[in-house]
């Protein structure tokens, strides 16, 4: 049976998480791990409560997840003990891990310190993790500084896909076949809008919800089948 966003965990949990701009992010990766059914292994830097673990987690079946954050209390306390079957938890600051001992991954989600020059070496260290179809997620792209990350993914040819209200997509390969799923389903135009990036926009598509979504979740429930 096909995971539906209303049943996830995340969704169940938005209070718990915090994630007071994060639903959009979250709709859309759930979507999009529904999507793509090649992503096996996933790495994610900066944890929290694990609001994103608990999507690929359980949206995706059999996935290898890695986890590096210096403190693991809050996600152990946070998710279900039965997500953690496929996970490895390293309890550290990224900046300290041996990378070499790290696999390749479908999926890579940035979210660790924001203070240059921190997100620029975990792009840097996750650079040689990655595949040709990887899509790399920056959380909290708005914030001082990510330009300069931004400019090092381009440097190295990366293409930003996506704007969300939290993330912003990177991706080597064309992520159009995945824009047209969702503009087909439909649902998410009830809420939110989309639209290709023009001249001045520095992605391809923008994906964004109105504050009155944010300040009342459950209004969605009558968009989402």
């Amino acid at each position: 049976m096909e995971s539906n966003f209303l049943d996830s965990f995340f969704y169940k949990n938005y209070k718990t998480f915090k994630e007071t701009r994060g639903f959009l992010d979250g709709y859309v990766l759930h979507e999009y791990l529904k999507f793509n059914k090649d992503i096996k292994t996933s790495l994610e830097i900066g944890v929290y409560k694990g609001a994103v673990f608990s999507l690929v987690a359980e949206t995706t079946a059999n996935v290898n997840c890695i986890l590096i954050d210096p403190d693991m209390n809050n996600v152990k306390q946070t998710i279900p003990h039965d997500m953690f079957k496929n996970t490895i938890c390293i309890e550290s600051k990224s900046d300290d891990i041996n990378w070499n001992d790290l696999p390749q991954f479908d999926l890579i989600i940035i979210d660790g310190d924001h203070v240059q020059p921190h997100p620029t070496n975990d792009i840097r260290n996750c650079l040689s993790k990655t595949k040709n179809n990887t899509i790399i997620l920056l959380d909290d792209y708005v914030e001082d500084e990510m330009y300069i990350s931004r400019n090092f993914l381009k440097k190295n040819g990366w293409t930003p896909w996506l704007k969300l209200d939290q993330m912003e997509w990177w991706s080597k390969q064309e992520l159009m076949p995945f824009i047209h799923y969702i503009l087909k389903k439909n649902e998410i135009q009830n809420f939110s809008r989309i639209y290709q990036g023009g001249i001045d926009d520095d992605c391809k598509w923008r994906i964004s919800s109105p504050q009155a979504i944010y300040e009342n979740v459950s209004i969605i429930e009558k968009y989402i089948k």
